[in-house]
């Protein structure tokens, strides 16, 4: 076929990286997650936003395929409608793609994600993006938890990253869902943050349980 206007793939991908699900979150790095979270509120009216406070990954981590020191983060949650939005502050010095976002002098959109809701979504799409000529820049699980998250980057780098991960199943849905409607009813009267400072209290502070 002659005379396409079809722009090419970038160097080294080779065809297009749409995955079985939608994209559902907006991945933002921050260096002062509670000036952001007020920042955002303020702005945009998002909130209240849920923070989980001193997060690890465990410690089968890799960065660029090797082992690694985990990161530890401060993570709030928040939506608009059905979009997730997510910000990260990294409070070690662990190497990720989070440290290579402000390590470019960078802060804002880091990563978007579709959230995968079993075991074979996520490994058929990481075959995918693999597959496709995509590198990963870092991945791992949250600690003492089964879900897994990888962040991909196109050859050589570049931002946005494009995150999987298998948060979206079954049984932190309900989370998901009660931040969600927390923040349809949100009319900036209650404050604008919920700490979780015990993933374990996770579902009591949201009211999921007694």
């Amino acid at each position: 076929m002659t005379g396409s206007t079809a722009p090419e793939w970038p160097n080294g991908v080779r065809a297009l990286n749409k995955l079985s699900a939608p994209i559902r979150q907006i991945g933002v790095i921050v260096r002062d997650i509670d000036s952001a979270m007020r920042y955002w509120s303020e702005l945009t009216g998002v909130g209240p936003f849920v923070v989980f406070r001193n997060l690890a990954l465990d410690d089968d981590y890799r960065y660029r395929g090797r082992l690694s020191k985990p990161p530890v983060v401060d993570l709030a949650l928040g939506y608009s409608g059905a979009i997730q939005f997510e910000l990260i502050q990294q409070l070690n010095d662990a190497p990720s793609g989070f440290l290579d976002y402000i390590a470019a002098g960078q802060e804002g959109m880091q990563h978007v994600s579709p959230q995968f809701a079993s075991p074979e979504e996520y490994d058929a799409a990481y075959a995918h993006l693999c597959g496709n000529g995509l590198e990963v820049v870092h991945e791992g699980r949250m600690k003492d938890t089964p879900f897994r998250i990888a962040y991909f980057s196109l050859p050589g780098g570049g931002f946005p990253q494009y995150e999987i991960s298998e948060v979206r199943h079954p049984s932190m849905v309900p989370a998901f869902d009660r931040i969600q409607q927390l923040n349809e009813e949100w009319d900036g009267t209650t404050p604008a943050v919920i700490e979780i400072m015990d993933m374990a209290e996770m579902g009591k502070v949201l009211g999921l349980e007694p």
